[in-house]
């Protein structure tokens, strides 16, 4: 918005902390910094204090489609971590380079590795049988099992990723569904994406990318019912860590 980018340039203009560099984080950035561990506020705030849980957080990263309005951006809100679409009323600065994720190397053997965090994706989403047919969505439950059995591409360590790894494989430029062009196969429609990290206030609910067709994305991260009794949502599955520097 104006006054965030005002802001911006006052910082910089000042050179807040000794630099001249700082500009609006990306909503990947603001997903980094948030703590999935936490409730009210979903922070440390040993290093941020003074967090407004109740105000959503600007971000840079707009969806594709969404218009030219500078305002039309994803928002944090670190009460909990929710992503979505809205109005901001507050902004963290940041600096440097930009982080995570995003490297993508296609190893040819169905995996994806990611130079940047050292995750290695399946390329493709998980998929089950019942002897007929082959189904492309999970319940949470189902989902962790597939993963943790899969034996794919000469490994044997595969998990259902935490919700920050999951936002690493995110493109906020596109839409239905928001990943990086990489995982994208028109051949295996999305449903929402699930993730192995349960909501701090509700643990009966999983944190999911939400992975709608046209128009805006109302919500990008949120939670659903875990219930095992009806199915949840789409697998991608990760395994490996943080690359050493």
């Amino acid at each position: 918005t104006y006054f965030a980018k005002n802001f911006i340039s006052k910082l910089n203009s000042e050179k807040f902390g000794g630099y001249s560099d700082w500009r609006i984080p990306t909503i990947k950035e603001l997903i980094y910094l948030a703590d999935y561990g936490r409730y009210h506020p979903a922070i440390n705030t040993d290093f941020f204090p003074n967090t407004h849980i109740s105000h959503l957080y600007l971000s840079s990263s707009k969806l594709t489609g969404a218009g030219s309005a500078d305002f039309i951006c994803f928002q944090l809100k670190f009460e909990d971590g929710n992503v979505s679409m809205d109005m901001p009323s507050a902004l963290r600065a940041v600096r440097g380079k930009s982080y995570p994720g995003g490297n993508f190397v296609d190893n040819g053997d169905g995996t994806v590795t990611d130079q940047d965090s050292g995750l290695m994706w399946k390329k493709k989403i998980l998929t089950k049988s019942d002897g007929v047919n082959v189904f492309n969505v999970f319940t949470w439950q189902e989902a962790l099992e597939a993963c943790e059995n899969l034996n794919f591409a000469g490994y044997a360590d595969w998990r259902l990723p935490n919700i920050k790894e999951l936002a690493t494989i995110l493109d906020c430029n596109r839409n239905s569904p928001p990943l990086n062009g990489i995982f994208i196969d028109p051949k295996d429609p999305l449903f929402s994406i699930l993730s192995s990290t349960t909501e701090v206030k509700s643990p009966k609910s999983v944190w999911s990318i939400l992975s709608m067709g046209g128009g805006a994305i109302s919500q990008l991260l949120s939670s659903n019912i875990k219930d095992c009794g009806y199915p949840n949502g789409s697998v991608f599955t990760v395994r490996g860590g943080k690359a050493k520097k």
